[in-house]
């Protein structure tokens, strides 16, 4: 496997991308099984946390509400369009 070709997308397929995907899978597994109770006495305030972070990515960060005047001028000038023939 060239590593060189791979791109940023593929980094899981690295031996290190590999070794960081088991770690953090042992250390999830020894944190729900050895400390349940603190785990669950965290998920109110990640249920917290993850609203925020749903939000920026599923608006895809800020700067895209540019494009939503331009639909609504759009949608204007075609309203006024059919104005004149309704009156």
């Amino acid at each position: 496997m060239n590593f060189n070709s791979l791109s940023l997308k593929d980094w899981y397929r690295t031996p290190l991308g590999l070794c960081l995907i088991v770690s953090a899978a042992v250390a999830t597994l020894y944190l729900v099984f050895a400390h349940t109770v603190h785990v669950l006495g965290v998920l109110p305030y990640l249920i917290l946390l993850l609203c925020p972070a749903l939000h920026l990515l599923m608006h895809g960060g800020h700067s895209q509400h540019e494009g939503h005047q331009g639909k609504e001028q759009g949608a204007v000038s075609q309203s006024s369009k059919e104005s004149p023939g309704c009156h």
